[in-house]
This record gives structure tokens, C-alpha cells and sequence, in this order.
């Protein structure tokens, strides 16, 4: 007869419990689990700047959301002046100025297959330490080429755009773009917000999207994801947001 002894049985037993272990959890040392979640969410209803200057935030522009507002700047450096708004507002006809995600130089083909209509600002772990979210943005200029003047053309050239004239989808309009690279930083709620006279004709959703291996993401990004105190009242522009506006004004490639 074959006697098991009691020193075998118990390193069968281990033997199984490490196996059943490593199956359930993997090996810690080498194995993440990194997730995405949305951490907030709001729609913007409209565009602007405040009524008085707002230290820190004197050249921002305003995003005013449902639930929260959003000041924009830009990074202050070569190509990005962080006065770059302020001459925006008072130097060119904001009536043809729209605000999209950045397109890239295809400008034309963007707009023809895209109907992009939203910001998604992503935080990593490079930013947990940061009070802003960079991102990158473009403003459109949009206008008949019989209504825009010389002096008006060179004054978007002078700002950074770039302009295009007699485009084979859009011969009739003059098309003037210009990227920005910005930080978004999250602040409370306009007093006015109920009393707007320039509102978005189509709301676009902003996003903060957070991809992390810390599940209390929360505490993570506690700096991005805390709104700037601040009471302030904000002065709207007619400038408009998002792709599909900007291929309604256009319309058809070759209408108007």
C-alpha cells in the first residue's frame, strides 16, 4: 500500500492555491489595469468673455456651459500671445468667426466629412498636478469674398490666418483659419447665464475623460476637477461652435 505523506498533500495544496491566486490576479508586479472613465460632463450654450477683468484670466475667453463656465487662453508663447483673444474680439467681424476642434491644414475636406461637434479634454497622469487641460483649437473665419475688404484680409493675415479664396467646393467664399493652442480651466457658473443675448444655435458637449490606474481618479485630478470661485457676469459674442455650423453656413460645395 501507498502511503501519501502529509508533507506532499500540504504542498499540493499550495500548489493549487498559487495557481488559483495568479489566475484571479495576475501577476501584481507587471500587470496594470488602467481605465477611462468620463469624469465630467456639460454642454457649452454660448461664447464670450467677462463683463471685468478676472485675475489670472484677463485675456480668456469664456465658454459658458450648463452647468459650469470654462476660461480658455491661450499658451503664451510665440505663435499663441496670450493677448491673441483680446485683438480677436475687437479687430474682426466676430459675426463670421466660428470655434471648432483643431482640423488640422485639410481644412476643406474636414469640414466636407466631419461633423464633429464636441471638446474632449483628456487627463493622464502627466497632468494630475495641473490646474488646466492643454488643447488644441482652431477659429474659422468665414465670409463672401465680395464682403471681405483688403484691410479686413490683412488684419486676419496679421493675427496668424490663413486665408483661402476661390476653393474648388466653396469658390465663392473666403475661408481663413487659424489653430490655437490653448489650457481650459474649469470655474463656476456665469451669474447671467439666464439673460444671454448671443447663444449657440447647437450646444456642443464638452467632456473631461480621465484614463488612470488610480480608481479614486477624483482625488487624482482633484486640481483640474475643482471649478475656479468666482463670481463674475460674461459679455457674449455672435461667434457660433463646431462643425456642423460651420458646413451650414458653407453649405453644399459649390452653393452659394
Amino acid at each position: 500500500m501507498n502511503i501519501i505523506k502529509p508533507i506532499s498533500i500540504i504542498s499540493f495544496s499550495t500548489l493549487i492555491s498559487a495557481c488559483a491566486t495568479h489566475a484571479l490576479f495576475g501577476n501584481s508586479t507587471t500587470e496594470t489595469n488602467t481605465k477611462t472613465s468620463i469624469a465630467l460632463q456639460d454642454q457649452i450654450v454660448a461664447i464670450g468673455h467677462t463683463s471685468k477683468p478676472v485675475k489670472g484670466f484677463e485675456n480668456a475667453l469664456v465658454l459658458v456651459g450648463k452647468q459650469h463656465s470654462f476660461f480658455v487662453q491661450p499658451n503664451n508663447d510665440a505663435n499663441n500671445p496670450s493677448y491673441l483673444f483680446q485683438r480677436i474680439f475687437t479687430e474682426i467681424d466676430l459675426k463670421s468667426v466660428y470655434l471648432a476642434p483643431s482640423l488640422g491644414h485639410n481644412t476643406t475636406t474636414q469640414i466636407n466629412t466631419h461633423q464633429n461637434n464636441h471638446i474632449i479634454l483628456e487627463l493622464n497622469e502627466k497632468i494630475q498636478n495641473n490646474r488646466s487641460v492643454p488643447y488644441d483649437a482652431s477659429l474659422y473665419f468665414i465670409k463672401a469674398s465680395k464682403d471681405v475688404s483688403k484691410n479686413e484680409k490683412n488684419q486676419l493675415l496679421s493675427l496668424g490666418f490663413q486665408c483661402q479664396t476661390a476653393l474648388e467646393d466653396y469658390p465663392q467664399q473666403t475661408v481663413c483659419s487659424r489653430e490655437i493652442n490653448t489650457e481650459i480651466t474649469l470655474a463656476s457658473k456665469v451669474q447671467n447665464a439666464n439673460s444671454l443675448p448671443y447663444k449657440l444655435k447647437q450646444p456642443i458637449d464638452i467632456q473631461y475623460k480621465v484614463t488612470s490606474t488610480s480608481k479614486d481618479y477624483s482625488r487624482q485630478f482633484f486640481k483640474v476637477l475643482t471649478p475656479v470661485t468666482v463670481a463674475f457676469d460674461i459679455v457674449t459674442f455672435p461667434i457660433q461652435g463646431g462643425i456642423f455650423l460651420i458646413g451650414a453656413m458653407l453649405g453644399s460645395p459649390g452653393g452659394l
